[in-house]
């Protein structure tokens, strides 16, 4: 807070030499707030007063109406503010900004409204708040054209999402909380299947249990889902805390060739999976459906206290949503034999890193596996050959070269060529792509399931360009995978899958075989994860 406040002064200084009455007014109001929760009121209300000074001197009638909001709003947002005044301040915000040009500033001063509301004691009309400000987010998202324009449509707007669910949670109502959670992911590859965020319980496959995890900032909510309905219970874990152990976790699953009980692990177990453990007794399928703080779990590899893996229990399966998990496993529908295969290994040094010394060897293994297999290696893996050549697929398997940044700093990708240089293929292109709906893509390159991660949407992956492709299972891999534990792990699964196992049973199959030879690390099984359905 300190080093903020710092900056603003700085700004305010410069705003100052130049004689910009906007920023001498817009600064101070933020500077206030930062005060405020330094504990500085006497700060916080000289900057009010300096801003509300500047905003009389400011000749620009939209900079005008924006700093009447932003005052407003600063002022309900002081901890002297009275929860009742707050509640007026901010009901002429929405007011005055309801007839302005800008409707994206409504759905946080509804939420503001809404905690001041909470605070009164007026659940239902903080709830209205909620779904109002949800619905201007809407409307916005539903003027964006399809597509990558709408993955980010949410992004700023997690916490509205993340009030809903904590209400309807006060309240206990438990369907209500997991539409608000639903309502916030994998809003862009549902409508890539045609299909809305709400999820009929009833389609849920038989002995299969969706666990749906949202992280508030000082507790877990997990939701279980199944044909008969939904449950929810909350663990007492703040976000941060979930997020460094979920990270020494997969620091854990990359250094160590096996597992086993550790610190990190029974960590992680006991946060996610004690607390609805007796809800999983009898599942033949659990499907895991991450948020930001759980999004790098490996949840095949946590193990209870008598060492015994998940994946030994049951069949898992990742998915954005369990809203998509069902859409895609009615658009995959009954496992078949595949008929075709396109693998693709590009070997050459990529994305700053050298050649892989193992990958043609493990595309040649994974194309025995089928009758009709495509190989495309090195100069042959274009852009221009994949679009060509995944249509006609029902199994695509790609080794080579990744990116999974979850910075977003470097855009998630794959390493393929064209004319003879390296040429990175991102999720936006990938997502063009007309996939069969029975396929499968397996990605075994470095990272593959990670990348930005965005409100409403999720990871945007390699995974995730495939998935919105439509692919209804996509296998990829949590973090860096060594070449040569690949090249025997990967052409295992693929000799499952040509005998027509599902792709999260083909998965299991191959992990519970690479445990019991001991021939294939922790470090790789443990990240290959099977998206979707």
């Amino acid at each position: 807070m300190g080093t903020a406040s710092s900056f603003l002064s700085l700004e305010i200084r410069i705003a100052q030499r130049l004689h910009d009455d906007f920023q001498l007014a817009a600064t101070p109001l933020i500077r206030a707030v930062v005060r405020d929760r330094m504990n500085d009121e006497t700060g916080a209300l000289s900057d009010i007063a300096e801003a509300k000074a500047a905003m009389v001197r400011t000749k620009d009638p939209a900079y005008r109406a924006y700093l009447r909001v932003a005052a407003l709003r600063a002022s309900a947002m002081l901890s002297g503010t009275p929860s009742a005044e707050a509640d007026a301040l901010l009901s002429e915000a929405i007011e005055y900004q309801s007839t302005q040009s800008d409707p994206l500033r409504l759905p946080g001063l509804f939420l503001q409204r809404a905690r001041a509301r909470r605070k009164i004691g007026n659940a239902a009309d903080a709830m209205a708040d909620v779904q109002r400000g949800i619905s201007e987010l809407e409307q916005h998202r539903q003027s964006l054209p399809p597509g990558e324009a709408r993955w980010g449509a949410f992004h700023a707007a997690e916490e509205l999402f993340d009030e809903g669910i904590d209400l309807a949670m006060s309240v206990h109502d438990t369907e209500a909380a997991f539409r608000f959670a639903e309502r916030a992911r994998a809003r862009a590859l549902l409508d890539s299947y045609g299909r809305s965020p709400v999820i009929d319980y009833r389609r849920l496959p038989a002995r299969t249990v969706v666990v749906e995890y949202v992280s508030l900032p000082s507790r877990l909510v997990i939701f279980t889902a199944d044909a008969s309905g939904v449950r929810a219970s909350s663990v007492e874990c703040a976000r941060e805390t979930l997020s460094a152990e979920a990270d020494a976790l997969g620091d854990a699953l990359r250094r160590k060739p096996s597992i086993g009980p550790s610190p990190a692990t029974a960590a992680v177990y006991r946060h996610l999976i004690e607390p609805v453990a007796s809800q999983l007794l009898g599942a033949a399928t659990v499907v895991f459906v991450p948020d930001g703080a759980t999004s790098t779990v490996a949840f095949s590899a946590l193990a209870d206290a008598s060492g015994q893996y998940l994946i030994e229990q049951h069949t898992i399966v990742r998915a954005l949503s369990a809203a998509a998990f069902v859409a895609a496993t009615e658009r995959r529908g009954k496992p078949l034999a595949p008929r075709s295969a396109l693998v693709i290994s590009a070997s050459e040094p990529g994305a700053d890193a050298g050649a892989l010394s193992f990958v043609n060897s493990e595309a040649r293994h994974v194309a025995r596996a089928y009758r009709n297999a495509t190989r495309l290696a090195d100069d042959e893996a274009e852009l221009d050959a994949l679009s060509k050549r995944a249509p006609e697929a029902d199994v695509i398997h790609f080794a080579g070269h990744a990116i999974g940044d979850d910075r977003g700093i470097e855009p998630a990708s794959i390493v393929l060529r064209q004319n003879r240089h390296e040429r990175r293929i991102g999720v936006a292109e990938i997502a063009r792509l007309r996939l069969r709906p029975t396929s499968v893509v397996v990605l075994a390159g470095c990272s593959t399931a990670r990348g930005e991660r965005r409100a409403a949407e999720g990871v945007i992956s390699v995974a995730h360009g495939f998935l919105s492709a439509g692919a209804p299972s996509v296998i990829a891999t949590l973090w860096p995978i060594d070449d040569e534990a690949a090249s025997i792990f990967f052409p295992r699964l693929h000799q499952r899958l040509a005998e027509g196992l599902s792709p999260a049973e083909a998965l299991r199959q191959a992990q519970l075989e690479s445990i019991r030879r001991g021939d294939v690390p922790a470090s790789l099984w443990a990240a290959v994860q099977n998206i979707g359905s």
